[in-house]
Parts: C-alpha cells; sequence; structure tokens
C-alpha cells in the first residue's frame, strides 16, 4: 500500500523529484499545473426496498379448502341414501333375472324328462349369481315354484309356472 492509497485527499508526489534542469539540458516545456489521478471508491449503498403490489400466491386458503370439504360432505349426506336404494334394486335385478334363467333351465329339463326337476342342482344348464339364494318349493309334471332372494336386496322373487304372470314380487 503507498502513501495515495492511504491518504486519498492528498494529491499524489512521486519520492524523488526529478533533478533541476542544467545548462546542458533544455528546459523543459512551460509548466503545467500537475494533476493527480483521483481514485474513486465505490460505495454500496442499502436503499430502502420498495414495496410492490404483492401478487396472490399459488395455491388454496384453509378458508377455500373448508368450503369445498363441506359442500362435498352436503353432497355426500344427500346421495348415500339414494346409493343404497341404487344398489338394492341391482341385487334385487340379479336375483330377478337368475329366477328367470331358472325357469328356462327347467323348461329345457322338461323337454327331456316327464316332470320338472325337483333340485336346482339337477339342472346343468343354471348357475345361481353370487350371494341369490334359489329354492325350489314345488316340481311335477305340470309346473313348478321356486322363489329367489339376494341378502342386500329389498324384494322376495316367485316363479310360478302354472300361473298368469308367472313371476311376482314381494317386499321384505
Amino acid at each position: 500500500m503507498n502513501d495515495r492509497d492511504r491518504n486519498p485527499s492528498r494529491p499524489f508526489a512521486p519520492h524523488c523529484a526529478a533533478a533541476p534542469p542544467t545548462s546542458s539540458q533544455p528546459a523543459p516545456p512551460a509548466a503545467t499545473p500537475f494533476r493527480p489521478t483521483v481514485r474513486r471508491r465505490l460505495r454500496l449503498v442499502v436503499m430502502p426496498r420498495i414495496e410492490l403490489p404483492r401478487r396472490r400466491e399459488r395455491g388454496f386458503s384453509l378458508l377455500e379448502l373448508l368450503v369445498v370439504v363441506a359442500i362435498l360432505g352436503i353432497l355426500v349426506a344427500a346421495a348415500l341414501p339414494r346409493f343404497a336404494e341404487f344398489r338394492a334394486a341391482a341385487y334385487d335385478s340379479r336375483s330377478q333375472q337368475d329366477l328367470r334363467n331358472l325357469a328356462a333351465a327347467e323348461e329345457l329339463f322338461r323337454a327331456t324328462s316327464p316332470t320338472y326337476a325337483g333340485d336346482a342342482a339337477s339342472l346343468t344348464a343354471f348357475a345361481a349369481s353370487e350371494g341369490v339364494v334359489i329354492a325350489l318349493e314345488s316340481a311335477d309334471e305340470t309346473g313348478f315354484v321356486a322363489t329367489a332372494t339376494h341378502p342386500a336386496g329389498s324384494r322376495d322373487f316367485r316363479w310360478d309356472s302354472s300361473s298368469d304372470p308367472s313371476l311376482t314380487s314381494a317386499t321384505r
């Protein structure tokens, strides 16, 4: 570090001055004023941050999420009883279709035998759906009576081949 770095307000002066001109040496041109080079220092100034209007942050607020959950809860509470009704109706439809399939298998069995089958296990063309309970109440050479139910359904179905209509239902 030199003198100029230590004290920037003092002009730069070289440590050794040039020798005065002698008669054999030509005179220097007219003296110009000495202008020292000033080293400028950069200053870091911390400016207060200008507050810009904040843009809305991405995402949902807690209140918005609670409103959505409340609306979904209301919809589920309204739809759940209807869902149970639709499900019971589907099980009833399965029982009804199995009873119709049993009647078709009984008629096929009667075409090759003198009587209707007294047991659903002897009908090779019939298989009950899962959960459906089929019961043959009676079977002879003139007709048969069978019932079908599903534990999750809401109706019991009865097929009587000698009556009109053959298929009837009753609410449990």
